[in-house]
């Protein structure tokens, strides 16, 4: 997480946009220190940050050291007839007692190496055409596992969105809903 206290008092609290970049907007003139806390990683302090109407803009590169022992985890997904699945749209590693997170890019081949500190995580994995899979994993710490996860083929809809002259639009909202009427949540 990210901390912008301003005298003394927390003014804006954020979660990375994009990979790692952070942006806070709408700051009024003052003096300003920042908190990054990252879990596995030291945290870090900054000096005083002073945005003016003379300088409005601030940019931080925070550098930060890895703390306590660390494992992965080799994801390998297969589908139900043990065949592997070559690519993942995602998978990722959650703590959600220290909040720690380790995500592979998208579209990442398979298999999948997936860095985190040691102890108890989350493991998901989403690829197009089969289930999405969420299980507990054990991160060993300072060492290596892993893990075949086989995923169930899942229905699918392909959907293209068009104006009556048949062209593709750049913004629309999607919304699925199962029989009852509630709606489902999809990536």
């Amino acid at each position: 997480t990210l901390l912008l206290r301003r005298a003394g008092a927390e003014d804006a609290r954020g979660w990375p946009q994009t990979g790692s970049r952070f942006a806070l907007a709408g700051l009024e003139a003052g003096t300003y220190v920042l908190t990054v806390n990252v879990s596995g990683y030291d945290g870090w302090t900054s000096d005083e940050i002073t945005i003016s109407k003379e300088s409005p803009h601030a940019r931080l590169d925070v550098r930060v050291t890895r703390t306590g022992p660390w494992g992965a985890i080799t994801v390998r997904p297969v589908g139900p007839d043990g065949e592997a699945i070559p690519r993942v749209n995602r998978a990722y590693l959650h703590n959600p007692e220290t909040g720690s997170l380790a995500l592979s890019r998208p579209g990442a081949a398979t298999p999948v190496r997936l860095e985190a500190p040691g102890g108890r995580h989350v493991l998901y994995v989403a690829v197009d055409g089969y289930q999405r899979e969420a299980r507990i994993v054990e991160v060993p710490e300072g060492g290596d596992a892993e893990i075949t996860v086989t995923l169930e083929k899942a229905g699918h809809v392909e959907i293209r969105v068009r104006d009556a002259d048949d062209r593709p639009l750049p913004d629309y909202r999607l919304r699925i809903f199962d029989p009852e009427g509630a709606e489902i949540e999809y990536e």
